[in-house]
């Protein structure tokens, strides 16, 4: 369905991006951010693998998960707030690998 609305259109990174590159492999980069994350009192909220879901369509990628992260105490004041605005407070954090 969205493929025609889609189709020919050009993505920019969105702006705000940050890139780092990790020293350590991909699964040590993933288990390090898990362990940071519940270090700092977050939560991860969703995690989607997207080396998965590309396959399920006949892709083949490289390992690459996007976490999306929160802190519980901010909750309260969004909710009270507006709920509607929590479809934009989880921290999305991509972890890809790239090369061989």
């Amino acid at each position: 369905m969205l493929g025609g609305i889609l189709s020919g259109v050009a993505y920019a990174s969105p702006p705000g991006l940050v890139q780092v590159t990790s020293h350590n492999s991909f699964q040590a980069t993933v288990m390090k951010l898990k362990a940071a994350v519940g270090e700092h009192g977050l939560m991860i909220l969703k995690q989607f693998n997207q080396k998965l879901m590309l396959a399920m369509v006949g892709v083949h990628a490289q390992p690459q998960i996007t976490f999306e992260i929160f802190h519980p105490k901010y909750g309260k004041v969004i909710y009270a707030t507006n709920p509607v605005d929590f479809l934009a407070v989880p921290l999305r954090i991509m972890v890809r690998q790239t090369g061989g």
